[in-house]
């Protein structure tokens, strides 16, 4: 299916490509935690829950 959808995008003047996949960054960041190629500290970043935006007051 990768072709069909290359060949669909060239047709509209699109270029291809895989950074389209949001998942495919996250699925590199498991693979290299997996094997153990990231740092310790970068772990606990990731662990860590997204806290929310604080708004800054207008003055």
């Amino acid at each position: 299916m990768g072709k069909e959808r290359d060949k669909l995008l060239w047709s509209l003047g699109q270029k291809p490509s895989d950074e389209d996949d949001p998942t495919l960054a996250e699925r590199l960041l498991e693979e290299e935690v997996r094997e153990g190629r990231v740092p310790e500290p970068m772990k606990r970043g990731l662990d860590k829950p997204k806290s929310p935006k604080k708004k800054k007051d207008a003055e």
